[in-house]
């Protein structure tokens, strides 16, 4: 699959014939020339290619903090409140189950 990928890159929307001038015209390029293809072939005629540096990775964007997301509206949170309601959850979860099982005889 790899060779495919490398064929469809290079090619372009060519035939088949197209790929051997694509390739020569891309290393003949020099650095304007695709990366791709110079990261590939490590000699021409008889000499080294050049193996181009590798694309300077894009810097991260700055985190920004959503509006009305605060620190104090997450610390007042209560877990009397949200254990009250796990507890609740559970014994309706544990009734309908009990409720199925009382269905079948």
């Amino acid at each position: 699959q790899n060779m495919a990928n490398l064929l469809k890159h290079v090619h372009g929307k060519g035939k088949a014939a197209a790929f051997l001038p694509n390739l020569q015209e891309a290393l003949d390029a020099g650095e304007q020339g695709d990366i791709v293809s110079r990261s590939i072939i490590c000699c021409q005629k008889g000499q080294l290619v050049q193996m181009p540096p590798p694309p300077q990775p894009t810097p991260p964007k700055p985190k920004t903090v959503a509006p009305g997301k605060d620190k104090k509206a997450a610390a007042q949170a209560d877990p009397l409140r949200a254990a009250a309601f796990g507890s609740l959850a559970l014994t309706v979860g544990v009734c309908c189950v009990l409720g199925l099982g009382e269905g079948v005889k």
